[in-house]
């Protein structure tokens, strides 16, 4: 009895509980375990939700579709839009306490191709239902889309008012022959008996305001929902329609380019305002206004860049599209400006004002030599600001032999030019804006005394 004692006791003593450090790692092991359930569980609830919300966005499109299909030919239609009909635009839906954003979209449709001569052949109306849960419409998988097209029966009566047809395509096209359209782009009848209306362009760039009455209309083109800008002047279209007659037109839209400008001197070093001063930067427009911008000295970083989006919204020219760019003069307070280059391989070449295609940036450099206070040797200053004033320069290398100066106002062939190894002297009464105009010496190796 006495050993089976021993024994027991012996049993006890060698059996030991969990250390700390199995106890820490327990835990750890159990809490990967709780948060891939977790994770897992979180998972499978929004996929259970997604997948209901997809399947009441499929639901209520096809609602919409079927109420569609019930209607006359004549009521198939939008509340302001073209054509006109009893439908809302846009609506929400409530179903399980979500919210769900319907979009009808209804527009004219014609068999043939674009017509620029003859009436609208008004076949049938094309029909988008839309449909998404509200604040989620960036998402493609929850977005249902569902079309059909609605006919014409005989006994719809024929139209009797006038019509708009227009087609919007992209204006770059290095393709003379073919045209690319640009459709869902927004066109409205802002003003005229008909007005309001709005529709948006079709996958053949077309948009049809049909059966209008007799009058003064203005129609505006906004592609800006696309990222697009219109051809400069082209926005707005005022037209007078008479019952039974079709006015067409074309219009263009692009994706707008842009310039980076840096602004550096003859040494190749970014210029920088002082505090409080102001600059103007002119851009001369193949299409529509030319550009007069001013900047600050808050706008000049310490690399001479103005701000990325300061020349912007540009139409796109080069081998797509025809006319060119130009930057005249770029005005910064004790500097001369004589030119804008860009990047071309390994070295620098004066901008030919085009763009590589729609959409790109142009980074171009504004070159500048700053005006001494006083010419060295000179004892009446000459030069104030960009003004030439009353007084002589006899202008001189190191060592003493005679250099060729260049004057020249904005119009390159108003030029006053020194020949080398010769004595002349330079007088001029004061004329605003005669600026110096030249290379950048940064290729050239040409020292300010050139231009002296």
């Amino acid at each position: 009895m006495v050993k089976q004692i021993f024994l027991i006791k012996k049993q006890l003593k060698n059996q030991s509980g969990f250390t700390l450090v199995e106890v820490i790692i327990s835990i750890f092991i159990l809490s990967i375990i709780i948060t891939a359930a977790s994770t897992a569980f979180v998972y499978a609830t929004r996929v259970a939700k997604d997948n209901k919300c997809s399947m009441t966005s499929i639901n209520l499109a096809n609602e919409a579709l079927e109420y569609i299909r019930s209607l006359q030919f004549s009521d198939v239609g939008t509340v302001g839009g073209d054509p006109v009909g009893i439908l809302q635009q846009n609506r929400i839906e409530n179903v399980g306490g979500i919210n769900y954003k319907v979009n009808t979209e209804i527009i004219w449709e014609e068999e043939g191709e674009w017509d620029s001569l003859g009436n609208v052949e008004w076949d049938y109306k094309s029909v988008r239902i839309t449909v998404v849960p509200q604040n989620m419409e960036g998402n493609q998988s929850l977005t249902k889309v569902i079309e059909t097209y609605v006919t014409r029966d005989s006994t719809q009566p024929p139209i009797t008012g006038g019509n708009i047809r227009i087609r919007l395509i992209r204006g770059w096209n290095t393709a003379p022959l073919t045209t690319i359209p640009v459709s869902n782009a927004k066109i409205t009848l802002s003003v005229g008996p008909s007005a309001p209306r709005q529709v948006q362009t079709s996958s053949k760039g077309a948009a049809r305001f049909i059966d209008l009455s007799p009058g003064n209309y203005t129609v505006n083109i906004d592609p800006s929902n696309l990222g697009m800008i219109l051809l400069p002047g082209t926005a707005i279209w005022s037209i007078s329609i008479a019952n039974y007659i079709t006015k067409p037109n074309q219009f263009k839209a692009e994706y707008p380019c842009h310039l980076r400008i840096k602004l550096k001197d003859n040494d190749g070093n970014p210029i920088s305002l002082n505090s409080g001063t102001s600059g103007k930067i002119s851009v001369q427009v193949p299409y529509g206004t030319n550009i007069n911008k001013d900047f600050t000295s808050s706008e000049v970083n310490s690399q001479g860049n103005l701000p990325q989006d300061f020349i912007t919204g540009l139409w796109p020219v080069g081998d797509g599209y025809s006319g060119e760019y130009s930057i005249p003069n770029v005005s910064i307070p004790g500097y001369l400006y004589f030119g804008s280059y860009e990047i071309s391989g390994a070295s620098e070449v004066f901008w030919n004002g085009k763009f590589l295609g729609p959409g790109t940036y142009k980074d171009i450099t504004c070159y500048f030599r700053a005006f001494p206070l006083t010419l060295s040797g000179i004892i009446t200053p000459w030069v104030t600001g960009t003004n030439i004033i009353t007084g002589s320069n006899y202008n001189k290398d190191a060592d003493g032999s005679i250099l060729m100066g260049k004057f020249s106002t904005g119009d390159l062939t108003e030029r006053i030019i020194m020949p080398s190894s010769t004595t002349s002297n330079f007088n001029a009464t004061s004329t605003l804006n005669l600026v110096v105009r030249g290379v950048p010496p940064l290729k050239h190796g040409i020292s300010y005394s050139d231009y002296m």
